[in-house]
């Protein structure tokens, strides 16, 4: 299906969008991956072709956010870098954009938590940049190492509203912002700069988190998972004991009953539930409660669900879709799903992975 999707993506006019998570720089990451496993390389000059147009356009962009702005852009450019899919110094090329973030993080004056436009979303950029060992003595990483402690201290400020407020979720997300922090916390850890500060931060969360259940079973799905990535540093007794509540609340007959059939991409569609399910059934216990039936119920939504979308991928190649909605975004179109059966093939796996 990746190939389908890849091939589609050559042939069509492009997303306007610059961004990784809905434009053309996720577009492009998708394009090099599929020439690194393909050897094709219609793929590669295309990607190429892409990235280097948004380069020459990055600093007129507006937009510093994470979706479709400067942080997501950057983000997409340091990864395409450290894993050798595109040649620079990403010192040099992501100038521009550190001095645009830096300025963002400072002058947010009533800012969002979440990836999409909000403090996260400048997190997983600054997680990216400081984790480029190679520039590790350069200012620009002293300069970001600083900076991702203020921006810590400005998730710490703001969290706790947001915690205070939650209210009904009523529509699947896959980048909802409580577990989405969490996760962009775990990584965070990882770096070993502000340790003590983000695991202080987490436990006092717990005050509000330690006793939510989600309305969406979904939802209750997400929150586990993000719980049980952090815990995994943190080692909390309280957390694990939450984390197993949540595994025994969630009704998989309600949660198939909420997957939105008609969303064809991994933000709002059943593509993005069978991926959270796929994760639960891989990196959970197997004395965790319900855990025979994260990967039966993921089964169950494929045999529902995958040939409809496969037909639709074909029908795209072919040029005879009638669904004008479909997106090319990583998030919110076909380049997430092309991602997803190409590096996460288990995924998408209509046999039980258990």
């Amino acid at each position: 299906m990746f190939e389908k999707i890849a091939n589609y993506l050559l042939n069509i006019d492009k997303e306007k969008a610059s961004g990784l998570l809905v434009g053309n720089v996720g577009v492009s990451l998708f394009l090099y991956q599929v020439y690194r496993k393909t050897g094709q390389t219609e793929f590669e000059e295309t990607a190429d072709m892409m990235l280097n147009n948004i380069l020459e356009k990055q600093t007129m962009l507006s937009s510093t956010n994470f979706r479709d702005g400067l942080a997501g852009i950057g983000w997409g450019i340091e990864y395409l870098l450290q894993n050798n899919y595109y040649e620079g110094d990403s010192e040099e090329i992501l100038e521009d954009v550190d001095n645009v973030i830096f300025k963002s993080v400072y002058e947010a004056r009533l800012p969002l938590l979440g990836v999409n436009e909000g403090l996260c979303g400048y997190l997983l950029y600054l997680n990216s940049r400081i984790k480029n060992t190679e520039s590790s003595n350069s200012v620009a990483h002293r300069i970001n190492c600083g900076l991702f402690k203020v921006l810590i201290n400005k998730i710490d400020k703001i969290a706790p509203d947001h915690f205070q407020s939650l209210t009904k979720d009523i529509h699947f997300d896959l980048l909802w912002e409580f577990p989405a922090l969490l996760v962009v916390l775990r990584q965070s850890l990882d770096l070993n700069l502000y340790n003590e500060k983000i695991i202080n931060m987490v436990n006092q969360w717990m005050v509000y988190l330690g006793s939510y259940l989600p309305s969406m079973h979904c939802h209750r799905l997400s929150l586990l998972l993000a719980l049980y990535s952090i815990n995994t540093y943190i080692h909390s007794i309280e957390m694990e004991q939450h984390i197993k509540v949540l595994a025994y609340s969630i009704d998989f007959n309600k949660l198939k009953s909420e997957v939105d059939p008609y969303a064809i991409n991994i933000m709002h569609g059943w593509p993005g539930v069978v991926c959270l399910l796929s994760m639960a059934s891989q990196y959970l216990n197997a004395d965790y409660p319900n855990y025979h039936l994260f990967d039966k119920t993921r089964c169950e939504i494929l045999h529902q669900y995958l040939n409809g979308l496969e037909e639709q991928i074909d029908n795209l190649s072919k040029g005879i879709s009638e669904n004008k909605s479909i997106s090319i975004g990583i998030v919110n179109g076909i380049t997430g799903i092309g991602i997803i059966d190409l590096c996460y093939p288990e995924v998408m796996s209509v046999n039980s992975n258990k």
